[in-house]
Order: structure tokens, then C-alpha cells, then sequence
């Protein structure tokens, strides 16, 4: 059985997954916690996870900074478009994770 990461993940210039990268959009386009959790069809603990590890592997520490971040690693197309703005729905995103 093969180890490591799936091809798509180490493929990605930041090592996120499918599913981060997935995430990684609706934050940069400004969607909340809860309102992922929603689209996606998962809990709000999942999504703060995601989000946690898509913070982790930007090297970033708050959602503030995650577009640019995106955009500087070419790790996801629609956050290089949104990069040079600040990200909207920062503040009361629906969930107790304080980024």
C-alpha cells in the first residue's frame, strides 16, 4: 500500500488537499466557519480543523493574511485574484476559532 501524500497534494505548492483547497477558496472568498461547514456538508469542528492546518501549511496565524499567503505560494488560483484586498467576513465568522 502506498504512503505519503495523494498525487493532487503533492502536486499543490503548499501541500494542501483537495478538501483544503476547497476550504482555502471559500475563505478567501469570504465565507464564515459555519457558513463552510454548511456548503460542504461538515461539522464546524472539521472546518476549524481544515482551516488550522490550511493556516499551518501557509505559514500564516490568522485568516487575515491567508490570501496573500495563497497567492505568494500559487497554491490556489481564485486566492491570487483576491489577494491584493483585505478578506471580508473576518470578524464573527460563526465559530470559536480566533484567527
Amino acid at each position: 500500500m502506498p504512503r505519503g501524500p495523494e498525487p493532487p497534494t503533492r502536486a499543490n505548492p503548499a501541500g494542501l488537499t483537495d478538501r483544503q483547497v476547497e476550504i482555502l477558496r471559500l475563505l478567501v472568498a469570504g465565507r464564515t466557519i459555519a457558513e463552510i461547514a454548511a456548503k460542504l456538508v461538515l461539522s464546524v469542528r472539521t472546518v476549524d480543523h481544515h482551516v488550522s492546518a490550511v493556516l499551518q501549511k501557509l505559514g500564516v496565524t490568522s485568516r487575515r493574511e491567508v490570501a496573500r499567503a495563497a497567492a505568494r505560494s500559487g497554491c490556489c488560483e481564485v486566492a491570487a485574484t483576491a489577494a491584493p484586498g483585505p478578506v471580508p467576513g473576518i470578524a464573527g465568522y460563526g465559530s470559536s476559532w480566533a484567527g
